[in-house]
């Protein structure tokens, strides 16, 4: 059972705010471990997760412009975590691929985020911040699909 700490609801933008700046608190250090930060983990994880991706399927799945995804894919490719290859059927296109690096840092990350966000929903139970990770995931792929 959670602990409440308010009669109802606070203002939603409000607790959103805090949340995100508990999140960046808790995280930067373990972002700091590859290239462009937060950024770069968003790239290496959609490349690890959603294999194989173009660099256009990148930029549209994450929302980021074209530019700024060149220059992390470029960060994540020098330090040997992703590499791309060639598409066979359209020799303009290029498939983003994690190397074996980038895969085992990738999971080395994911456990340290998993602890960070075990501090975050401190207070909630394990059913509840199941829950909220399953409500927001919802929520942004509905935004995500319009």
């Amino acid at each position: 059972m959670s602990t409440h700490y308010a009669p109802e609801p606070c203002d939603f933008g409000w607790s959103l705010t805090v949340l995100a700046q508990r999140y960046e608190k808790l995280t930067v250090d373990i972002f700091a471990a590859l290239p462009k930060g937060m950024r770069g983990y968003h790239v290496l994880y959609t490349v690890v997760s959603r294999e194989p991706e173009t660099q256009q399927e990148i930029s549209e799945y994450l929302g980021l412009d074209r530019a700024a995804l060149v220059q992390v894919i470029h960060a994540l490719e020098e330090q040997g975590l992703i590499y791309r290859e060639v598409d066979p059927q359209d020799k303009r296109i290029r498939i983003i691929k994690p190397t074996p690096a980038g895969t085992e840092l990738l999971a080395q990350i994911q456990q340290q985020l998993s602890q960070a966000e075990t501090r975050l929903f401190d207070g909630l139970s394990l059913s509840e911040s199941h829950i909220l990770r399953l409500l927001t995931s919802d929520i942004a792929n509905a935004w995500k699909n319009r």
